[in-house]
């Protein structure tokens, strides 16, 4: 995956926060995903603007986190993202 991939929310998603937690739901109410407060901040990034690397350098910034497991992790997580639809990833010249 690309550092400047754009992750991009899809809309058809119902996304809540829940004290510090981030809840999705899908339209359709098959599929539901939640996500710990470290996911909640990424996720707060993800605005269809933000590249995977401005996102690893906002989280770097906020989290004493050596850039190398950020960066495994960050990869990871959107993937799952991805894979659950909740995210599309753009190239950043789309």
């Amino acid at each position: 995956m690309d550092l400047q991939a754009i992750p991009v929310p899809n809309p058809d998603f119902c996304v809540r926060q829940v004290g510090e937690e981030t809840v999705f739901l899908a339209e359709s109410g098959s599929q539901f995903l939640s996500l710990n407060p470290v996911g909640s901040f990424i996720w707060r990034q993800v605005d269809g603007v933000h590249t995977l690397q401005d996102i690893l350098d906002i989280l770097c910034d906020e989290y004493d986190v050596a850039r190398e497991a950020a960066h495994a992790d960050l990869l990871e997580f959107v993937e799952h993202l991805a894979e659950q639809g909740v995210v599309d990833l753009q190239r950043q010249d789309a």
